[in-house]
């Protein structure tokens, strides 16, 4: 997760992103991972995949702060 931050950071957001889903595919549980994924999409503009990505960390903890605030 903290490298898909870091590429994020530093605007390489593809890269990013490819990162994150990585994650989230080796550890769909991992929420935080998630939520950050969201957000990175959400950043581009890839709406319809952050609200997805929002949406099932809901699903799982519907009170996620993160998630929630988003």
């Amino acid at each position: 997760r903290e490298w898909g931050l870091v590429l994020g950071f530093t605007g390489r957001f593809d890269e990013s992103i490819e990162e994150l889903k990585r994650v989230v595919q080796s550890d769909p549980t991992y929420l935080d991972a998630r939520v950050d994924l969201a957000l990175t999409c959400s950043m581009l503009g890839m709406v319809d995949e952050a609200k997805a990505e929002l949406e099932a960390v809901l699903a799982v903890e519907p009170e996620h702060p993160q998630a929630r605030w988003h």
